[in-house]
């Protein structure tokens, strides 16, 4: 394991540090990574500032990168400030591509994304949906490989689910994020719905983000409070236990008429309620 600072105070720090105890050593350093930097601002109009930061904080040559293979990134912020690294220790940049980043989550600007995908080495999606979201958003096809995610099975044991009984609830299930693009709040919508039909119906809801408190609050608006439960940082036990307790799955995520929006790429928690036995239901998008 190789232990690299990401706090810009503490490598500017040691960079001040070092201009004064080791200026040749400095002044090598500088040589070595300027032209590099030169031509990335320069092809891909990045601002000089931080982008120089950026290289400064991967400035040293440390001995231990010379027993590293590639660099394998999750997440186009991360991918991004590590493509200095690769740069400058001239090492192969993987990226996984898991979908872009929800609405209120902060993305990286064109010219970011340009660099980025101008030299990354390679890029990993789990489906062709999100092999055309990539695409879509700059990186070149023929970077771009598709490799299936599967499920550890012994994970998720199947157990056979039977119908409710006479006055038992039907046990429903949704495990994702609190965001918006979730569609957590037309679930609740959903179950006023059934609720007004009859059905017998309690839904436990898994997950975190900013929505959370919104959500909880909607739900006593709707008269759901006695209906549905909001976990947050179960474990596996747990929601083993969920998915094991609950008839249907239900992921009601949203659509995007705009083409680089965030969208389900995948639900690798269909894969997981489907495996425990759960029958799954999902929008369309």
């Amino acid at each position: 394991m190789i232990h690299i600072k990401l706090s810009r105070i503490d490598f500017i720090f040691d960079y001040f540090l070092e201009i004064f105890t080791k200026p040749i050593t400095i002044f090598k350093k500088k040589i070595k990574i300027f032209p590099i930097y030169r031509l990335i601002i320069i092809k891909y109009q990045l601002n000089n500032i931080s982008t120089f930061l950026n290289f400064l904080r991967f400035r040293h040559g440390n001995e231990k990168l010379d027993q590293v293979d590639a660099i394998h990134a999750h997440g186009e912020v991360l991918a991004y400030e590590f493509m200095f690294l690769s740069l400058t220790q001239d090492i192969p940049l993987i990226y996984s591509f898991h979908g872009l980043p929800p609405n209120a989550v902060p993305q990286l600007s064109n010219n970011k994304r340009n660099a980025l995908y101008g030299e990354v080495s390679l890029v990993l999606v789990n489906t062709l949906a999100a092999k055309q979201q990539v695409i879509a958003v700059g990186c070149p096809s023929e970077k771009v490989v598709v490799l299936p995610q599967g499920l550890p099975l012994d994970d998720f044991p199947f157990v056979p689910r039977q119908a409710p009984i006479t006055d038992s609830p039907l046990h429903l299930l949704t495990i994702g994020r609190f965001h918006r693009e979730k569609g957590t709040a037309y679930a609740l919508l959903a179950l006023c719905r059934l609720l007004k039909r009859g059905l017998n119906v309690c839904w436990n809801f898994v997950g975190s983000g900013p929505e959370r408190q919104r959500l909880i609050a909607l739900a006593g608006k709707l008269h759901l409070t006695r209906r549905v439960t909001f976990h947050e940082a179960l474990e596996l036990e747990d929601i083993r236990a969920l998915y094991q307790k609950s008839h249907l799955f239900v992921l009601p995520s949203l659509g995007n008429r705009r083409p680089l929006d965030w969208v389900e790429t995948q639900g690798v928690v269909l894969q997981e309620a489907q495996a425990s036995g759960s029958n799954p239901i999902a929008t369309l998008v």
